[in-house]
């Protein structure tokens, strides 16, 4: 085994979140929606240096009321690292004030009759008290302060009386991770019929297509993001009435936000996005920026533009310089600002290095932002994996989507000709540009545990296999369902053989054993694949009945895109070694896919096996 060290260490990952699932690209190449995932898993690359903010997500959030906990958390204090727009966050603060005034240890109804609980008032309460309970965060405080007595507190701070802080950043932690974690509904609730479900969210600017943070996002004021909120996570009964209210209080918590940041606050209205002037903002264009020019400097008035219709992302000529000829100009002048807005790509590809060459050349003292390219006649994968990979390789570059903001709208924001847009696409564009320019501190540094080292080699993993299939493994012995012909078997068989839980049987489908032997064993959970992990998946299995049978196996090396792992299906094979792409671990049923089996490891045992 690499390096025969089988214990987690704690390392800090440094990753850029994409907030958009675009479609894949063909085999052989790494897809956006794979990138998607790395980003929102925390699992793409290694800074051992670290970065962001210089520790790692805790659960620990700064401020002394919950309000400035939130704005905290959801600027980047937060397992992945994401930074929310100002407007996005506005908006949430002004539903979760009217859902509980902002405390989390909120009954509703001020009795435990009521069916919701907490800063967001989860209904119904079990989904919210079952992580409350099991959290190590906050699993020896339930017994005492899940309690009615502290659904009472203090209206200007959120926090009840008696309650400490260290519990107060703990119960409020536990509930943001689950509601905006990687498998949330924030993450994965499309617009699409939410959109106007019961009455008339309007806001068409929004597509069908996005997830809720996207349009949150995405929102080009407070008033906007509150509305949303409503319409697609909130879905109260009034919806119009809720909306209407809480896109008021909206317009108070941008600037509050704001106040809290030390951002410029723009007009006082809450119109347009996230307040920047652009006094801090260089931008190299083509024909996109230069018909929208008017529109962002509308948003960012102070902003520098060098754009020309038909410009190269890299080179050109004397009459058109391509983009790293402005930029060298710009840097030997200068004059090049501290936030570079690269908005080229659409006049043909790129490549790594290219993009790699505007990274280096801007500095790391600088925000980078590439702008994904989007037409109705061309297909540009290859760029934005480029700017993606960009993103996730560079804890200061960000991305701008313009194509998760266009894409399926065309008739409504481009030009007959697909490629430009008209005058509510400028605007579009405008706001895409703005917004992340409002979020585009450097990423986040995340706590998380680093895999295992290495795992499994090829030779290893398929020595593994064959000692499953050899006479040395007895079924009877091990009292494997099946005999060894079944994925729950092998699963059952590696736990039983090589960590410290011994014989016992795990009940369930293939869907069930990573979270059954999760809740038997105590072990942490999760959507990151680590080496020794068990694997539950539900996408792509046959039906059992009325539900999904589902699939397991185990884990033995991350190597980047690619997930190698040990596994046996039922009666077509004995355990065999398979390499997945990443986008196979979804578990539909339980969120979480793995069951990480670090803990109870008995390393001896498995170097016995391999001879290692």
């Amino acid at each position: 085994m690499r390096g025969k060290k089988f214990f987690q260490r704690v390392a800090c990952l440094v990753f850029a979140v994409m907030t958009v699932v675009m479609m894949p690209v063909p085999a052989g190449a790494l897809s956006e929606s794979d990138m998607y995932f790395y980003g929102q898993n925390g699992i793409y690359f290694y800074d051992p240096n670290g970065g962001g903010r210089g520790g790692c997500y805790s659960g620990d959030l700064s401020g002394d009321t919950v309000m400035a906990k939130i704005v905290d958390y959801l600027t980047g204090n937060n397992p992945t690292g994401f930074v929310l727009s100002d407007n996005g966050i506005a908006g949430i603060l002004a539903n979760f004030e009217g859902e509980s005034g902002f405390n989390p240890f909120r009954f509703q109804g001020d009795t435990t009759s009521g069916p919701a609980y907490g800063v967001a008032q989860f209904d119904p309460m079990s989904k919210i008290l079952a992580p409350l309970r099991s959290d190590p965060r906050t699993s020896n405080y339930y017994n005492e302060y899940y309690d009615i007595k502290y659904t009472r507190f203090d209206a200007s701070t959120g926090i009840p009386d008696g309650v400490p802080m260290e519990v107060v950043d703990a119960w409020l932690a536990v509930q943001l991770d689950f509601f905006f974690g990687p498998s949330s509904e924030f993450e994965t609730t499309k617009v699409e019929g939410y959109r106007n479900l019961g009455g008339a969210m309007g806001l068409d600017y929004i597509g069908g297509s996005m997830t809720a943070h996207e349009a949150m996002d995405a929102a080009r004021s407070p008033e906007d993001a509150a509305r949303i909120f409503v319409w697609i996570m909130e879905r109260p009964k009034d919806k119009a009435g809720a909306a209407s209210g809480r896109s008021q209080r909206a317009v108070y918590w941008l600037d509050y936000v704001q106040s809290i940041k030390g951002t410029v606050s723009g007009s006082g209205t809450g119109e347009g996005t996230n307040a920047v002037d652009g006094s801090n903002v260089t931008i190299i264009g083509d024909s996109i920026t230069v018909g929208s020019e008017a529109a962002i400097r509308a948003l960012m008035p102070n902003v520098d533009i060098h754009a020309q219709v038909s410009k190269q992302f890299y080179a050109g000529d004397a009459g058109n310089p391509g983009g790293i000829t402005i930029l060298k100009e710009l840097i030997e002048k200068g004059s090049l600002r501290d936030v570079l807005i690269y908005a080229l790509g659409t006049n043909g590809g790129i490549t790594t290095a290219q993009a790699e060459e505007v990274v280096q050349l801007a500095g790391d003292a600088r925000k980078v932002i590439f702008v994904t390219n989007y037409t109705t006649s061309n297909d540009y994968a290859g760029n934005n994996n480029i700017f993606a990979k960009m993103r996730n390789e560079h804890s200061n570059v960000k991305v701008a989507d313009w194509k998760a903001a266009i894409e399926g709208q065309t008739g409504t924001y481009l030009g007959g000709d697909g490629i430009h847009p008209n005058a509510a696409g400028q605007e579009l564009f405008a706001s895409v540009l703005a917004n992340t320019v409002g979020a585009s501190g450097s990423n986040k540094t995340v706590c998380v545990e680093e895999s295992v080292d290495g795992g499994l080699t090829d030779a290893q993993a398929q020595k593994l296999a064959d000692y499953y299939n050899s006479d040395a493994v007895d079924a009877a012995e091990w009292g494997l369902p099946y005999g060894k012909m079944n994925c729950v078997s092998f699963s059952l068989f590696f736990v039983e053989r090589f960590t410290s839980m011994g014989k016992g049987n795990i009940p369930g489908n293939g869907r069930d054993i990573a979270h059954n032997l999760a809740q038997m064993q105590g072990l942490e959970t999760g959507t990151a694949p680590r080496p020794y992990a068990v694997f539950s998946v539900t996408q792509g299995s046959t039906m059992c009945g009325a539900t999904l049978c589902g699939h397991t196996g185990i884990v033995v090396a991350v190597d980047g895109d690619t997930i190698t792992v040990v596994e046996a299906a039922y009666k077509k094979s004995l355990a065999k070694v398979t390499k997945y792409d990443i986008s196979y671990f979804v578990n539909l049923e339980y969120g979480d896919t793995f069951a990480y089996l670090a803990s109870i490891l008995d390393e001896a045992a498995l170097a016995e096996v391999l001879g290692d």
